[in-house]
């Protein structure tokens, strides 16, 4: 599998922590984040092993799908109430696996006209060998 890895350092004077993040290039998700102490860092990269961190593994089950998406121009008013009303809104296109991103919903710049919101739905499908 090919991805790609970022490793940062938060712009705080009172972090001294080191971020590591690696993420699937097929899936286009993140999966792994890591944690660890500028001086433990320093350690590492001259060789020492097994260094203390922290982690985090999330989206695992998107590994090696391939991420589809498409925007869809459905009926929803400008600002939604509750949550009932964003779910009868996409209901009818969350089917299949596809989910609709919901901040689309209050997003003012996805207003495409009279009672019409724009709204990406996405889902992540394996792929034929």
């Amino acid at each position: 599998m090919k991805g790609k890895i970022t490793i940062s350092r938060r712009g705080s004077f009172d972090d001294d922590n080191m971020n590591i993040s690696i993420k699937d290039n097929l899936s286009g998700t993140g999966f792994l984040s890591v944690t660890v102490g500028l001086g433990d860092f320093t350690k590492a990269l001259s060789g020492q092993a097994f260094i203390p961190c922290d982690f985090e593994v999330h989206n695992f089950q998107k590994l090696g799908t391939k991420r589809e998406h498409k925007t869809v121009s459905l009926d929803a008013p400008r600002g939604f109430i509750n949550q009932e009303q964003e779910d009868a809104a996409v209901a009818p296109y969350e089917v299949d696996g596809w989910e609709a991103r919901r901040p689309d919903l209050h997003n003012s710049h996805n207003w495409t006209g009279e009672g019409q919101t724009s709204v990406c739905f996405e889902r992540w499908v394996n792929i034929e060998a």
